[in-house]
């Protein structure tokens, strides 16, 4: 539950609290949620060590690129072997250009993926909208969340419809 709620080092915290929560938290599904700060150091070694704990569990998993970020295609590179255990994307990136970028790289199929959320801070260098024509093959997407400067009019909210675009 707190993992769910946000709380970044949850299993890693009640897995010292004594020997039955360390069994409790040695459960595959206790690290399912995986947050990721782009700007905090040794992003790899904490998708590596959280995806050896995960093993087949569904991942949610929450990804926050700064304009600056070295490691994004090492993270990348970890991530997309486990793209059918995706479950929730969400990426928080400071420019659409790396966004756009991001979702280049999920050119492929999405089998479980049911939810995401696509947030940009500004516009690229080159003032291009989020682009979501790379992500064809996500057959149980119900939710998608598009939140970002100048958001086009055809794409701004629609009612009665399963997915919410925000212009902010």
């Amino acid at each position: 539950m707190c993992a769910k709620s946000g709380w970044t080092r949850a299993p890693v915290a009640v897995s010292q609290v004594c020997s039955a929560w360390r069994k409790a938290a040695a459960f595959p599904g206790v690290w399912s949620h995986l947050f990721l700060d782009l700007r905090s150091g040794n992003s790899t070694g904490k998708v590596e060590f959280w995806l050896s704990k995960v093993q087949h569990a569904p991942l949610h998993i929450t990804l926050d690129i700064p304009l600056e970020s070295p490691s994004l295609e090492e993270v990348l590179g970890l991530l997309i072997p486990r793209s059918k255990q995706w479950q929730t994307l969400i990426v928080k990136s400071v420019d659409s250009t790396t966004m756009n970028y991001v979702l280049r790289r999920c050119s492929f199929p999405l089998p479980d993926l049911r939810q995401l959320n696509v947030i940009t801070e500004m516009e690229g260098s080159q003032g291009d909208p989020v682009n979501m024509t790379s992500l064809q093959d996500a057959p149980r997407l119900s939710r998608l969340l598009i939140e970002q400067p100048n958001l086009p009019q055809s794409l701004r909210k629609r009612q009665n419809s399963p997915t919410l675009f925000r212009d902010r």
